[in-house]
């Protein structure tokens, strides 16, 4: 499953609405019109062969990467709940990593705004 088809699924089941941010839409840019995007998008041109396909999410602002030094047991159990939320939509979020033996803790794309929620 992609991540625009995976955005639709938990958008149709409305099970994770609390942690996931909201899709907006999505995009298909082709090389032309990356290239017209400018110097700070060059680098997309030089490793797409095809068009490029993206979707518009929810910005949080002023959010931090949840990690070993920031998390608490309230955070922890967020993040647990809103991975059971995903789960009940049949979508199995790929981002979150295991604790790794040197003991970081590896929660990409699990971010934390200052009002302690989690997405």
């Amino acid at each position: 499953m992609n991540e625009k088809n995976a955005y639709a699924h938990l958008e149709a089941y409305k099970t994770a609405t609390e942690y996931v941010p909201k899709c907006i839409g999505w995009l298909k840019l082709s090389r032309d019109q990356i290239v017209l995007l400018g110097e700070q998008f060059e680098c997309w041109s030089k490793h797409f062969d095809a068009d490029v396909m993206g979707i518009v999410i929810q910005y949080f602002p002023n959010t931090v990467p949840l990690t070993n030094s920031n998390i608490t047991f309230e955070l922890a159990d967020k993040v647990l709940r809103g991975l059971a939320a995903i789960h009940g939509s049949y979508v199995v979020h790929g981002d979150i990593d295991d604790i790794h033996c040197d003991q970081r803790i590896s929660l990409r794309n699990c971010l934390v705004t200052k009002q302690d929620q989690v997405v």
